[in-house]
C-alpha cells in the first residue's frame, strides 16, 4: 500500500472510531432511558437485561456508523487543509483525485459490510429483541408487598386478581400478620379472607404464589344471590395464586414485520402483497360486473349484497347453464 494511502487511512481511522464510540454511546443512553421503564421492577436477571441492550446495539450501529464515516472524512480532510498538507501535495505534483481513492475503497468495503449487516444480522436481532420485549411485558412484576397498604397481585395473563393487606411483613421469613385478602378472581363472586397470620412461598418453578393462612374466616357474597351471605371459619387455609411469580417465559414467535425481514423475505412479502392486490381487484371487478348485470336485468330496485356475491360466484365458476335468475326479477338479457 502506498505511503499516502496509509497516511490518509490512518488520519481517518482515529476520528472514525472516536465518532463511532461517542455516537453509539449517546444513542445507547437514549435506548437505556426508553427501556428502563419496561425493565425495572420486574425482577429480571442481569443476563436478560444485558441481552436486551446487546440486541439493541445492531440497530444503533446501523444509524451511527454512517454518521461516524461522515465525521471521520470531514475531520481528516479538514486537518490536512489546516496543516497545509494539501498545498504541499499539490506542490509535489500529486493529483488531488488520488487523495480520495483510499477512502473511496475503504468506503466501498464498508458499504459491502453494511449491506450484509442490514440484510442478515439486523433483521434477526430486531426480531429477537421484539420477541424478548413482548415476553418481558407479559411477565408479572416482582412481588413486593408493603405493610399497611393494599397491594394488588395480578397474574401474568391479568385474569386472576387479588388484593392483599398485612399489618406486618417479615421479608426474611415471609411471615404475615393481620392479613386481609380480597379475592376477585371470579367475576361473579366477591370473597374476603381475614386471617391472624400467614406465610408466603413460591412453587419450585417460581410461577405460583402459595399463601398459607392461620386462624381466620372467609366472607363470601355471590352476585347471583345478593341476599345470601356465607361466613366460613378455618384454622389453616392454603390459597394458590397462579401466574404471579417472577420467572420469565420465553416464547417462539415466528411472525415478522418489515424491520425484521432481509432482502429475500421482503421480496417474498412484496410478491405476496401483489398477488393479494391482484385478487382483490379481480374480485372487485367481478362484484361490480355482477351488480351491473343484476341491476340491468331487474326492475325491483338495487340488488342485495348476497345476490351480487351469488352472481359473482356463478360468473367466476364459468357456469354454462341457463342465465342467472333472481327471485322477483327478469332473466338476464341474451
Amino acid at each position: 500500500m502506498p505511503i499516502l494511502a496509509r497516511y490518509l487511512l490512518k488520519a481517518a481511522t482515529g476520528p472514525f472510531l472516536f465518532a463511532l464510540g461517542v455516537l453509539t454511546g449517546l444513542l445507547m443512553v437514549n435506548t437505556v432511558a426508553r427501556r428502563i421503564e419496561d425493565l425495572a421492577g420486574k425482577g429480571l436477571p442481569a443476563s436478560v437485561i444485558g441481552e436486551v441492550f446487546l440486541l439493541s446495539l445492531p440497530h444503533v450501529l446501523a444509524l451511527t456508523l454512517p454518521m461516524a464515516v461522515l465525521v471521520a472524512v470531514l475531520f481528516a480532510f479538514s486537518a490536512l487543509a489546516a496543516d497545509n498538507e494539501i498545498t504541499a501535495l499539490k506542490a509535489s505534483g500529486v493529483n488531488l483525485a488520488r487523495l480520495s481513492v483510499p477512502l473511496m475503497v475503504a468506503a466501498i468495503g464498508l458499504a459491502g459490510v453494511m449491506l450484509w449487516f442490514n440484510d442478515q444480522l439486523l433483521p434477526d436481532t430486531n426480531h429477537r429483541l421484539k420477541t424478548l420485549l413482548i415476553d418481558v411485558s407479559r411477565k408479572s412484576p416482582t412481588l413486593q408487598l408493603e405493610e399497611r397498604a393494599i397491594n394488588p397481585i395480578s397474574s401474568g395473563d391479568y385474569r386472576s386478581k387479588y388484593y392483599l393487606q398485612a399489618a406486618e411483613i417479615d421479608p426474611a421469613t415471609n411471615q404475615l400478620l393481620d392479613v386481609i385478602i380480597w379475592d376477585m378472581s371470579d367475576p361473579g363472586e366477591l370473597r374476603t379472607i381475614y386471617a391472624d397470620s400467614g406465610r408466603m412461598a413460591f412453587n419450585q418453578e417460581r410461577t405460583d404464589l402459595f399463601l398459607t393462612l392461620f386462624d381466620g374466616h372467609i366472607h363470601d357474597v355471590q352476585d347471583a344471590e345478593p341476599g345470601r351471605f356465607q361466613r366460613v371459619f378455618f384454622e389453616r387455609q392454603v390459597i394458590r395464586m397462579q401466574g404471579v411469580g417472577d420467572m420469565l417465559e420465553r416464547s417462539t414467535d415466528t411472525s415478522r414485520g418489515e424491520r425484521e425481514m432481509g432482502f429475500a423475505l421482503l421480496g417474498q412479502e412484496a410478491d405476496r402483497r401483489r398477488l393479494e392486490l391482484h385478487e382483490i381487484r379481480a374480485e372487485a371487478g367481478r362484484l361490480a360486473a355482477a351488480a351491473l348485470d343484476l341491476t340491468l336485468a331487474g326492475d325491483a330496485g338495487a340488488p342485495t349484497g348476497a345476490e351480487v356475491r351469488r352472481a359473482s360466484d356463478d360468473a367466476a365458476a364459468g357456469a354454462q347453464g341457463p342465465p342467472l335468475r333472481v327471485p322477483g326479477r327478469l332473466p338476464a338479457a341474451q
